[in-house]
Order: C-alpha cells, then structure tokens, then sequence
C-alpha cells in the first residue's frame, strides 16, 4: 500500500488511517489532508498493535474502517482490541462502520476492554457525509457530539458474549467444530448453542448471518411389518 509520508504538523497528533479496501483508506487519508494534516496509511493485513510508529509515541489517533465482510469485520474487531489493551494510554481512535456505535463500543468491552480504555474511542456511520467528517477531522467540535448523535440514530442490538464471539468466529474461519470444542474445553453441544446464539445476535448488523430456525428432530417410527394370514 502506498503510504503518505511528510512532517507532522506541529501541535497536531500522528494520523494513521487503516482500511481493509486500500482504496477506501487512500481516500479518507486524501480527505483528511484536506484539514492540513499528515496522515500514514497502515496496511490492513498488519497486527498494528505490534508496529514501533505506535509503540514508540504516546500520543497519535488512528482511523479505522470496518469491513462489511463478517469474517473480516471480526478480525479487524480483534486487532482493535489488541491495540486499545496493549496501549498505556487510552488511544484515541475512531471508527467507521454500519454496525451501531453502541453495539460495536459494547463489543470492545465484552471482549475485555476497560471502559476507562474506551473514553477516547469514537464510533460514526460509514456513511457519515464528508463535510461532518471534515469538521471530526478538524478538531474544531467535540466528538462526543457526533456519538451521541449515532447512537441515538442506530438501535443497539445486544453484544456478544466472548464464548459466542470465538464459536462464531471459528465457525465463519472454518474451523473444525469438533476440534475447536475440544480446544476450548467445551462440549460440542455447548460449542453448538454458543454459535447459534452468537449468530442470532450478529445477524442484527449482518443479517445474511441469520441462522436457520432450529427444530427438534423427528423422532423414527419403527417399522411394522405385516404379515399375511396363513
């Protein structure tokens, strides 16, 4: 990915911007610069909670993307989390996406984010309009504004529990049912119930995720046999 390099403007924090679509993360790095900002797109495929132009500043923001594939959306979430819980500071982030702010700051924290870790982390609509993410991008308005705003415009479908994040994450990964169970120290009955509760409430943000209604098995009749009269 072509990364966007230059001084950083004095008394401004480092911007990074990081998307799963390069072109998408390309974009908003172009519309950002438009605030006179330097921004740095970092590849996607990265655990960025790993990379020494973060660890080595205490202060930077990040703009994240979320994909709107559930696969990819789970693991861009997981990366988030990484970053927020190895992070001294609580980072400033913002984020991107068509699931609900409050589902997906709910989210972060079930999968064991402090909520003192979260007070600088921002959810907005991906279809936010570029003029109110210019103004975001500015600084010139509080972000708490523009949240409270999304969360009042977007219901929030109940999180995830950890249990159900890992059965449903395992399960869109391709993983093995029986062996993950058996890793993870669960029945595969339990493993089952947690995959299909964990899918019900996914479906709400993406709903191609809806699992079949689960029925209870018919029970088999036995066979009867008639026999002619002698």
């Amino acid at each position: 990915m072509k990364k966007i390099t230059g001084l950083i403007v004095p008394c401004s924090p480092p911007e990074f911007v990081i998307a799963a679509d390069p072109f998408a993360a390309q974009g908003l790095a172009s519309l950002m610069s438009a605030t006179g900002k330097k921004v740095t797109c970092l590849s996607a495929g990265e655990y960025f909670h790993l990379l020494p132009v973060l660890r080595a500043q205490d202060e930077w923001r990040l703009t994240v993307v979320m994909p709107h594939d559930p696969l990819e959306f789970m693991r861009m979430t997981d990366k988030v989390v990484m970053l927020i819980k190895s992070s001294h500071l609580s980072p400033h982030i913002i984020i991107l996406s068509h699931a609900p702010a409050g589902w997906l700051i709910q989210t972060l924290s079930a999968q064991g984010c402090a909520q003192t870790a979260l007070c600088n982390v921002t959810v907005f609509p991906s279809r936010i309009s570029c003029s109110e993410l210019l103004i975001i991008m500015s600084g010139t308005v509080q972000t708490s504004f523009f949240r409270l705003k999304a969360d009042c415009i977007q219901s929030s479908p109940p999180a995830l529990t950890p249990c159900e994040y890992t059965a449903v994450y395992s399960w869109l990964a391709g993983y093995s049912s029986h062996a993950f169970a058996a890793k993870a120290r669960r029945s595969v009955k339990t493993f089952y119930g947690q995959r299909y509760s964990g899918l019900c409430k996914l479906a709400f943000v993406f709903p191609s995720l809806k699992p079949r209604r689960r029925m209870n098995p018919l029970k088999k009749t036995p066979k009867v046999t008639i026999r002619g009269r002698d």
